[in-house]
């Protein structure tokens, strides 16, 4: 693991300053970087690797800039938008209220992953057990809930 996305769940974000500290400090220990969500980054005590999120890419300011993209066309804006990559899912079904989108299934990434220009993460139902499937299709990782890793 060297790369860590903190993505913001729904309401209020001011509370999470201390958590992104404690977890770039972490991560930091291991050789890992962090990217923030974009809902996060005002909150963050340090700019980490990134941010994660819509919005115009500064490239002076951030080392990686990647938002969720599960069409081409999504993924064709990212690059030209000059992102370093994308999020693409639900991969498998997930429970509501998490996803109202429709899995792409692993078919639809293996599609998603030939036609893209830029490093792709899957997301979306996934366990730590489908890594290696979303790598076959192509997939550079995977994005999971913290609640895996605790």
């Amino acid at each position: 693991l060297r790369l860590l996305l903190l993505r913001a769940s729904e309401g209020p974000v001011q509370a999470a300053s201390a958590c992104i500290a404690a977890v770039v400090t972490r991560a930091s220990a291991f050789g890992a970087q962090v990217i923030v969500d974009g809902r996060l980054r005002s909150v963050a005590p340090e700019p980490g690797a990134g941010v994660h999120g819509e919005g115009v890419v500064d490239t002076a300011a951030e080392r990686w800039h990647g938002v969720d993209a599960s069409t081409r066309e999504a993924i064709g804006h990212a690059s030209a938008a000059g992102c370093d990559y994308v999020i693409a899912g639900p991969v498998l079904p997930e429970p509501a209220p998490q996803s109202l989108a429709a899995a792409i299934g692993w078919h639809g990434l293996a599609q998603l992953t030939r036609a893209v220009p830029l490093p792709l993460f899957a997301a979306g139902g996934l366990a730590r057990s489908d890594l290696a499937r979303a790598q076959q299709a192509g997939a550079h990782g995977i994005v999971l809930p913290l609640t895996d890793f605790v």
